[in-house]
């Protein structure tokens, strides 16, 4: 082997590799992961010729050399490009023949792939003979095995491995944590792999939290991983990407977020747009409340593996430690995160416990204390968002320590609400008078009490608001306060309400935005009220809208709100970009084509669509097999019209087939009714839930290992345990049997209630429900229903669930109405004085909107018919025409959207034919009261 020839061979492959080299923050030189597998296989002859050289095989040999190239490409390329770069290569390459399995005389323990790079020196001496090259291949090695983060894991680089390059491009600190710092970090391509095995194609920037103390590291990440582990997630709680022990540093890796909450607030980095219109403001308040039902998640919502209740206690709720993703746009979220202080302690089902603060993790014992909110000894600690009895040496904390904490901030969103940054600042400024420091609380005779303070920049609140005499605005403010002053801020930690009743009670006066009070202290009837509003906004029929679907389509169906229309039939699937044929609409241009989905392994038999996915199954042969395809939709909105086509395929042999599928309005979750066997015209079915995420591979891996379903069903845990490999999360009662007819099976609007609907062919409906985030089920309710004597309609009209709550509104024969709760057992009837066709729930669950004819012309009108305790309103009322003269609940769709712009809701209308309608609806509920 000449050193010419060799080097022609080698240098090649080098300059490529010069070409490919990273830099990263400390300028260190490495190269990503794939990259000199990317390089050999640019040239694999002239990798063939290399190797046949160096090993002493023709290069015409078509048995051996073929195998070991492919070897070399799969498992030996980081060291066959580290062996070239070293500055004499030519006697170290000989030892290369003793790291191929098909030329090796080794024992297979003693050689080495790329996998397990680094090496110790000692090793690349025993290995390459040659002190010189064993020195340079020590030194060189580094390059090509940069640390490599695993999504949802920890990675170790520690001893030899603490030597791998980071694979940092760029670095820069952006805040700091209870324990550590926190950077912005660009990370190279291919250094962040997932549970697939695939790895980002892009470099990739993260938040990198580093822990000055390991320990405390391990206990954050640790308490990281029992949230990951939970069956059901909240959107509004951080978690972990991945974690690294890099030498004597301990990293978290999150999502970027665009600020903290204290940032925003205070405008110190960002600017933040402050809400102006009601419906900003509603908005902005909502973010705030959404944070209560994140503590409620933490608080109440735990489970071990074992199925064991646990709670997760913050302990260090600020608004430092509230992230803001997506800031000034629709899609803006405030997250909870740093748990660097949080503690996970479980309880029994009657709460007895006693628990140790001392410790990461809190854990049930024998002794048993008082059937209360168990509560942990507080370590002395005090800060401006702390409850007072974390300031006490004997204090206890307790869930209710976190609701004081959030009550702090929310006063801070209230302050922000009222007069943007200004208004916190203010605030801070008067906290700031106490002698005692910012608190939001004071010690008087030992016992601690509400800041007065405080309570005076309350009332300066409700004061301006009343100034600005906004209608609704008042209320919320003044309703809002209060609340928090009697029963969040409350200084005797018991006495505070829980974190589910504050998302409640925020959520319910949120509605009050709306509300317009009447100028006389006595109210008007509704009727009269209402026809008011008739008189100053006269029906007119809205322009209808032809779209380009086809002729062999079966139906169409509109995600929640309204966002995607899917067209659907046996060999396609067509989706519309709604606010797209609005524009189009608008510039009187032609309608943009939909996105087309073709058949992949079958005819689509069943669809599902939300605001994010679209999932379709196949038609189902004779085997048993659960098959779906989920399709990503947010990007359709963009103008970049590239998408994938094919989808995510998930598959389950012999599980059974499905026969219909929900998701939540936001697709968190997907619900399947599948079937397993047939008996004639009925056949025996199954209620799963899955967290989407889960099902498209991206979510944590301990979820596809558990030792059970976490299933209240001891009939089906252990059946789907083997056929979903613990994927989905177990309901109670989920075998609903032999079923006929399938009505209905739709999450509510806030996704914590699946409600199915089945009937059988003599007219008797069972309602079944369950809540998604303990799988709980709500008691079944069995309807029977002889039918209208007069109507020879069929007996199923249509039906429409509450947003909150196991609630939904059944519409038979188009002229009776049944309301259901669930949880009460109650069904109340109702006849209708007209034939209606399809019903929706208001966004507020305060009016129900009909779609039916009362008129000679034929023209489908819609109605409303109010759920107001004082209006007594027993008829619907007409508030708009169609222009359509029909609509058929089995293949055409319509859908209620959020407020616009102006402050009104719109029912979008879809027909087979390709007909698009959107009615515009007067400002009901609080609007015209």
């Amino acid at each position: 082997m000449s050193e010419g020839s060799l080097s022609s061979l080698c240098g090649p492959f080098l300059s490529e590799l010069n070409k490919r080299t990273s830099l990263n923050h400390q300028d260190h030189e490495f190269y990503a992961n794939g990259t000199t597998k990317e390089v050999f296989q640019l040239d694999k002859d002239k990798l063939r010729e290399l190797l046949g050289m160096i090993l002493h095989i023709p290069s015409n040999d078509t048995t051996l050399l073929p195998s070991i190239v492919e070897t070399t490409l799969t498992n030996l390329c980081n060291i066959l490009a580290t062996l070239i770069s070293i500055k004499d290569p030519t006697e170290v390459l000989e030892r290369f023949r003793d790291l191929l399995p098909e030329l090796s005389t080794l024992d297979p323990k003693d050689r080495i792939s790329d996998v397990d790079l680094p090496i110790t020196l000692e090793t690349a001496k025993r290995i390459f003979s040659f002190t010189e090259a064993a020195a340079e291949f020590d030194r060189i090695q580094r390059k090509f095995c940069p640390v490599t983060l695993k999504k949802w894991k920890q990675v170790t680089y520690t001893g030899e491995r603490k030597r791998c390059r980071l694979p940092y491009l760029e670095e820069k600190q952006i805040g700091m944590g209870s324990f550590g710092r926190v950077w912005k970090v660009k990370i190279e391509r291919h250094q962040v792999e997932s549970n697939d095995g695939n790895a980002n194609s892009q470099a990739v920037y993260y938040a990198r939290k580093d822990f000055e103390l390991i320990e405390q590291g391990f206990r954050e990440d640790e308490v990281q991983r029992r949230i990951r582990n939970q069956v059901k997630r909240h959107e509004n709680v951080v978690i972990a990407l991945a974690s690294l022990q890099y030498d004597n540093t301990y990293s978290l890796f999150f999502h970027l977020a665009s600020c903290n909450l204290w940032e925003y607030l205070n405008e110190s980095t960002v600017h933040a747009d402050a809400p102006s219109t009601l419906a900003e403001r509603r908005s902005f308040f909502l973010r705030g409340a959404t944070l209560a039902g994140a503590l409620a998640f933490l608080h109440s919502e735990f489970r071990s593996t074992t199925l064991e209740r646990l709670s997760c206690y913050h302990l260090d709720l600020k608004p430092h430690n509230i992230l803001v993703y997506g800031i000034n746009t629709p899609d803006e979220k405030w997250k909870i995160t740093d748990f660097g202080l949080s503690r996970v302690r479980g309880r029994d089902i009657e709460n007895n416990e006693e628990v140790d603060l001392a410790l990461p993790l809190l854990r049930r014992t024998r002794k048993a204390r008082p059937a209360q909110d168990p509560s942990t000894v507080a370590h002395h600690r005090e800060g401006t968002y702390l409850a007072p009895e974390c300031a006490s040496s004997t204090g206890r904390v307790s869930s209710a320590s976190d609701i004081w904490s959030f009550g702090c901030i929310f006063s801070l969103v209230m302050s922000f609400m009222d007069s943007g940054p200004h208004g916190v600042k203010e605030f801070k400024q008067l906290r700031g008078k106490q002698e005692v420091g910012d608190f939001f609380y004071l010690i008087r005779r030992g016992k601690p009490q509400l800041s007065p303070f405080v309570a005076d920049w309350f009332e300066i609140l409700n004061t301006r608001a009343r100034m600005r005499g906004i209608p609704g605005e008042i209320e919320v403010i003044s309703e809002t306060l209060d609340f928090l002053r009697e029963e969040v801020l409350h200084p005797v930690r018991d006495s505070r309400v829980n974190a589910l009743k504050v998302e409640d009670r925020l959520v319910t006066i949120s509605r009050l935005f709306h509300h317009r009070p009447p100028d006389t202290p006595r109210r008007q009837s509704f009727r009269k009220r209402f026809k008011q509003w008739l008189a100053s906004h006269p029906t007119k029929a809205p322009e209808l809208h032809t779209l380009p679907v086809g002729r062999d389509v079966l139906g169409s169906m509109f995600s929640p709100t309204g966002k995607f229309l899917l067209y659907y039939s046996r060999h396609q699937m067509l989706v519309f970009v709604v606010d797209q044929i609005r524009t189009a609409r608008q510039n009187h241009e032609r309608c943009p084509d939909p996105f087309v989905f073709p058949e992949i392994r079958g005819p689509w038999d069943c669809f599902a669509i939300s605001s994010k996915y679209l999932g379709a199954s196949p038609k189902p042969g004779n085997a048993h097999h659960f098959e779906c395809y989920i399709y990503n939709l947010p990007f359709l909105s963009s103008a970049d019209n590239r998408y994938d086509m094919d989808g995510k395929r998930i598959y389950y042999p012999n599980a059974g087939s499905i026969k219909k599928i929900a998701m939540t309005c936001d697709g968190n979750l997907m619900a399947f009714v599948v079937t397993r066997s047939s008996f004639g015209r009925k056949f025996d079915a199954a209620v799963y839930l899955f967290y989407t995420q889960d099902l498209l591979g991206v979510g944590p891996d301990e979820h596809s290992s558990q030792s059970s379903i976490r299933s209240g069903s001891n009939a089906s845990s252990t059946a789907s345990e083997a056929t979903f490999g613990g994927n989905n999360f177990g309901l109670q009662n989920a075998n609903i049997g032999s079923i006929e007819h399938i009505r209905s099976l739709a999450f509510s609007g806030d996704g914590r209630y699946l409600i199915l609907v089945v009937q059988s062919q003599h007219g008797e409906f069972l309602v079944r429900a369950w809540e998604t985030y303990t799988g709980t089920t709500c008691p079944a309710l069995q309807i029977p229903y002889p039918g209208l004597s007069n109507s020879d309609r069929a007996t199923f009209t249509g039906s429409c669930v509450y947003n909150t709550g196991p609630n939904l509104v059944l519409l038979l024969q188009c002229k009776e109405l049944i309301s259901l709760n669930l949880w009460d057992r109650n069904a109340p009837r109702q006849k209708l004085s007209e034939e209606m066709i399809a019903v929706f729930m208001q966004d507020d669950d305060r009016a129900l909107i009909f779609l039916g004819n009362n008129g000679t012309d034929r023209i489908l009108r819609v109605f409303m018919l109010p759920h107001f305790e004082d209006d007594h309103i027993t008829h619907p009322t007409e508030v708009a025409k169609t222009r359509l003269s029909a609509y058929k609940p089995s293949t055409d769709s319509a859908v209620l959207t959020d407020r616009n712009a102006h402050d009104q809701r719109e029912l979008l209308i879809a027909t087979i034919d390709g007909s698009f309608v959107t009615v515009s609806l007067p400002s009901t509920g609080h609007a015209i009261m």
